[in-house]
C-alpha cells in the first residue's frame, strides 16, 4: 500500500497509517463521551483499578461519573 509523502512528525505520521489500516479492517471512529451513567461503572467494578470515582448528578437528577 503507498501513502502519499506529507510533511508531517514521525509519531503523526504513524497515527495516520496506522488509522487506514484499522480502515481496511472494518474498524471505524468511535467517540466516546467524557461522562458515563454511574451505573455503568457499578457493574463493571472488576475492571476498575481504583474505587475512587468521581460523580455528579445530571441535570436530570442521574447519578453520573467522570471518566
Amino acid at each position: 500500500m503507498d501513502y502519499p509523502k506529507l510533511k508531517v512528525k514521525d509519531e503523526d505520521e504513524a497515527v495516520i497509517v496506522l488509522k487506514e489500516l484499522y480502515r481496511t479492517y472494518g474498524y471505524r471512529p468511535f467517540k466516546m463521551r467524557k461522562f458515563e451513567e454511574y451505573d455503568l461503572y457499578v457493574e463493571n467494578k472488576n475492571f476498575l483499578v481504583s474505587d475512587d470515582i468521581i460523580t455528579f448528578s445530571d441535570f436530570n437528577g442521574k447519578l453520573m461519573a467522570l471518566k
